[in-house]
């Protein structure tokens, strides 16, 4: 096993780039950044000034949307998600 296969078989990593986190949730660099200076997402410095936000922090802010989207029936998401696709009949 050449340690190529040993760093895949560990799984995803377990912080994120800004751009990665971006990626992941299909938000922009700014959006993510915005979210980190509102506080919903943490960011930390594992070396130097590298800035990484922990992939369970990510996987924890996107359950809390889908969460607030159900509790809450007149949720933007949960709007967009019901209305049918517009035709260009």
């Amino acid at each position: 096993m050449t340690d190529d296969d040993q760093l895949s078989d560990l799984g995803p990593p377990l912080l994120l780039t800004v751009v990665q986190a971006g990626e992941l949730t299909g938000l922009s660099r700014s959006s993510i950044y915005g979210l980190v200076r509102a506080g919903r997402l943490p960011i930390v410095h594992p070396v130097g000034r590298s800035a990484r936000i922990p992939r369970a922090a990510v996987e924890a802010f996107v359950t809390e949307l889908v969460v607030r989207a159900k509790l809450d029936p007149s949720s933007p998401q949960l709007i967009a998600q019901s209305r049918p696709a517009c035709r260009g009949d």
